[in-house]
């Protein structure tokens, strides 16, 4: 064969691959109907918390304030005379919509002054993903500590340095959407759901609709290759539409079912609400 036949052989190689993907691209044996769902759901306010719930965010935002308390004593106690609130460096991505549960994404550092000079810095041992803790925090970005050990801490604060505790039930809601980011649970169902359909109608292989239920035991996913069409969890749902003259799919993602989330709050000897 001359350079020209390799050449154009080459060419058409080269066509029909970019042919082939840019027609999968362009109908994918899956399609996600809402794909930005599960970044936007939120909380709702509306929600109904047991006693045994409020009681264990009473118990979570104790730790914080007792550390953040534990903190002003440490800076007295090294000579601070005043302390500075600093905000700390630690900042995320995780969540944009923040607003929405918290006065502040970012957590405070405390510096401890003796005049000008900086004594020491208390971090913030509940910095980082621990977005509810954000609600525990001093009002005032200064306070002085001269008259600190003439006073118990209560009275101190409610003087000179308040220290404000949201409620219990914004403690907790924030607790879930932390659990919403860090969680591998949140959605998992739902996820691994798409990812099988998607595997077993791209590559054609067999499979089988009984009373709602998908079966295609030749994906790789052997523990999880039978499953309902259609599912709501407390975590987050899925419901799948199956074309079977196309060989395709449509997706959705369903909304938590938050009350039940919500009914499921539990406390692990932590300022961190599981779920």
């Amino acid at each position: 064969m001359g350079k020209k036949a390799k050449a154009c052989v080459a060419l058409l190689l080269l066509s029909s691959m970019f042919g082939a993907n840019g027609a999968n691209a362009a109908n994918p044996a899956v399609t996600v109907t809402n794909p930005n769902a599960t970044k936007s759901y939120v909380v709702p306010t509306s929600l109904k918390w047991s006693k045994s719930a409020l009681a264990v965010a009473t118990a979570a935002q104790k730790i914080v304030y007792e550390d953040l308390k534990a903190g002003i004593e440490l800076l007295v106690n090294n000579g601070a005379t005043r302390l500075a609130k600093v905000k700390n460096n630690w900042q995320t991505s995780e969540f944009p919509d923040w607003k929405k549960y918290v006065p502040d994404v970012l957590s405070y550092n405390l510096k401890g002054y003796d005049g000008n000079t900086l004594v020491m810095t208390y971090e913030d041992v509940h910095a980082g993903p621990q977005l509810a803790s954000r609600l525990i925090y001093l009002k005032q970005s200064s306070c002085s500590l001269s008259k600190f050990n003439s006073m118990t801490f209560k009275s101190w604060s409610a003087k000179y340095c308040p220290i404000v505790i949201g409620s219990k039930e914004d403690y907790l809601r924030a607790s879930i959407r932390v659990f919403m980011s860090m969680s591998e649970s949140y959605f998992s169902s739902a996820f691994t759901a798409k990812n099988v359909v998607t595997e077993c109608l791209t590559n054609k292989y067999k499979f089988t609709i009984k009373n709602n239920i998908f079966s295609c035991p030749k994906t790789s996913y052997t523990w999880f290759n039978s499953f309902p069409l259609t599912e709501q969890l407390y975590d987050g749902g899925y419901q799948i539409k199956i074309d079977l003259k196309t060989n395709t799919a449509k997706f959705t993602y369903l909304e938590p079912l938050w009350q039940e989330w919500a009914n499921r709050s539990r406390f692990q000897d932590s300022a961190v609400i599981n779920y």
